[in-house]
């Protein structure tokens, strides 16, 4: 997009704690000037796009530049609490700038009618960045804002994390800056507590549990760390109360982590959905910072898009060091992606780079294929699972494009843990899962799904594993569906299984983005044996996370024969009976 050159501030100083800053940022941001991934820049995109929108009579909004500027010379009054700059003011970066000046600055172009105040438009913001980039202290400096100087009578302000000392962190990084500068004036710290009493408001560390939080009504919420949380409870609750509130503020604040199913995930695809304008929501801000999909995190050059304060508070040097790990010692590589190039990966001992099956996503519509040559791969559950039905179609560039249709009856669902029941629902409404009556697997519905799947395509194999679906193969076998039983031993799936890999590294395999299958890729672990053949399996075998929509495909691909001339699959020219045999 063209921005103009007015924002350009070609005067403004580095070091200036100007509002201009949030304009020159999102300005250099697009230009070019300064590095950033994806989403920073349609964040940058999105802050002139609303600032054109405020011109017109239909957006409520308006930015206001004395807004943004009392917030920012809030920070004035605090000081850092730790390392070489302790006790010295605290001088916002850019970035930072853009962040505060965002929450703060944006707010109704018309007063409130009970208030007769300027409400801010942002309720919720969201900041993902790396370690190291200053998160506490500019999350601190925003909760005692909020309690002091926002306006508010009676202001609660809470910092809840996944346990009670990081919740703590927050806290006392604020309780410090209150003893250590002018704020001490107007706050005093105790051991639980900040209290500022011309206000009667109160700031605390809350213990992660929702039950804890139940009956708050906060003004300002700090949700640290939210990678850590394995539900939304603690998310839900304080959002429910805070709707007393005129202008209350949720600011998460987190580095990626490892639970691919969590709710950091769910809310960092939400603040993706916002950016990208899939959703629709000028009360929630959202600052993405990390490597980009396709970026070599062993590069240094692009650090900087998770780690905006790379140089200043993160050194290339420590970086370098902890690269030389993350190369070294698989353990050290998902610390090393989630905490400082910001991406969300499974255990260092996962099977799939998460990253690169994103990349493969693509918008594909099923009706498209019709009559096209199909292999479909069945992983049918123990009577109470999840089922999954994949179609495997080869298509013109040497690769196969993938659908999954996954289901799962209601009774196991009744079962599961309250995080799993929350997953399928949000999966069930999404459209990636089916969810059938009574308490174990309609095999009725899917043998339904296969024939029509067989009348709409030209089906070569309905590829399955005898062990679980001898019975349906036999009834669909009468009706002339054309059925192949695949060994699920090891020596017969693992060279599919590399396949399957090798064509997600080349972005030879292309999906929908179907959730089950992301998060089926995200729970696929292997094991190696003397000869190199692998075999696909949970992380354990008392997990509950699944992988079926992997292992439907991988056996799919035991029966696909590749179109193109010199391309074909390696079981092309072996018997296809009962592979694996």
């Amino acid at each position: 997009m063209m921005i103009s050159d007015e924002y350009a501030y070609s005067d403004l100083k580095s070091n200036e704690q100007s509002y201009k800053w949030c304009h020159r940022y999102c300005y250099g941001v697009l230009n070019g000037n300064i590095v950033a991934n994806k989403w920073i820049k349609l964040a940058a995109e999105r802050h002139f796009n609303d600032i054109e929108r405020s011109k017109t009579e239909d957006f409520k909004y308006k930015f206001s530049p004395a807004r943004a500027q009392h917030a920012i010379d809030f920070y004035k009054l605090t000081t850092h609490t730790k390392g070489a700059l302790a006790g010295q003011p605290i001088q916002l970066q850019p970035w930072q700038i853009f962040i505060v000046s965002s929450i703060f600055g944006w707010i109704t172009k018309d007063k409130d009618t009970e208030t007769g105040k300027r409400l801010r438009r942002f309720k919720k913001a969201e900041v993902f960045v790396g370690r190291k980039n200053g998160k506490s202290t500019l999350a601190s400096g925003i909760a005692l804002y909020m309690m002091l100087l926002d306006g508010e009578q009676g202001a609660e302000i809470v910092t809840a994390a996944a346990s009670k000392d990081q919740a703590r962190i927050v806290f006392n990084d604020a309780a410090q800056m209150v003893r250590s500068g002018a704020l001490s004036e107007i706050a005093q710290p105790y051991k639980y507590d900040i209290r500022c009493e011309d206000t009667n408001s109160i700031f605390k560390a809350v213990a992660s549990e929702a039950k804890n939080l139940d009956g708050k009504n906060p003004h300002c919420a700090i949700i640290d760390e939210l990678h850590s949380h394995k539900n939304s409870d603690v998310l839900d609750v304080i959002s429910s109360g805070t709707g007393a509130r005129k202008q209350p503020l949720i600011f998460i604040i987190s580095t990626a982590g490892t639970i691919l199913d969590g709710v950091a995930v769910d809310q960092w695809k939400y603040g993706e959905g916002i950016l990208n304008n899939v959703f629709e929501d000028d009360h929630y801000f959202a600052a993405l910072y990390s490597i980009d999909a396709g970026d070599d995190f062993s590069k240094s050059d692009v650090w900087i898009k998770a780690n905006p304060c790379l140089g200043i508070s993160v050194s290339y040097e420590y970086l370098e060091n902890e690269l030389k790990q993350a190369l070294a010692i698989n353990s050290a590589k998902a610390n090393f992606l989630t905490k400082f190039m910001n991406i969300f990966v499974n255990s260092s001992t996962s099977w799939l780079d998460i990253g690169k099956v994103k990349a493969c996503q693509h918008k594909l519509d099923l009706d498209d294929y019709k009559g096209k040559k199909c292999y479909i791969g069945l992983d049918l559950a123990q009577k109470i699972d999840l089922t999954d039905i994949c179609l495997v179609f080869p298509n013109d560039i040497g690769g196969i494009d993938i659908f999954n249709r996954s289901f799962i009856p209601q009774g196991a669902i009744n079962k599961a843990t309250k995080h799993q029941q929350h997953l399928y629902r949000k999966f069930e409404q999404e459209g990636s899962l089916i969810v059938t009556n009574g308490e174990v697997t309609d095999f009725t519905i899917i043998e339904e799904f296969i024939i029509k799947f067989c009348q709409d395509f030209d089906v070569q194999h309905v590829c399955y594993d005898a062990h679980a679906a001898a019975q349906l193969a036999i009834s669909l076998t009468k009706q002339n569906i054309p059925m192949l039983e695949v060994s699920q031993s090891m020596m017969s799936l693992s060279e599919p299984a590399k396949e399957f890999e090798k064509m997600i590294v080349a972005k030879e395999l292309r999906h929908t983005g179907n959730g089950v299958f992301m998060w089926c890729c995200s729970n696929s672990y292997v094991y190696t044996d003397a000869n190199e053949n692998i075999k696909v399996q949970k992380e354990n075998k008392n997990s509950s996370n699944k992988i079926d929509s992997v292992i439907s495909c991988i056996t799919a691909l035991s029966a696909v024969v590749y179109e193109e001339p010199n391309e074909q699959f390696v079981y092309e020219n072996k018997p296809m009976l009962i592979l694996g045999s």
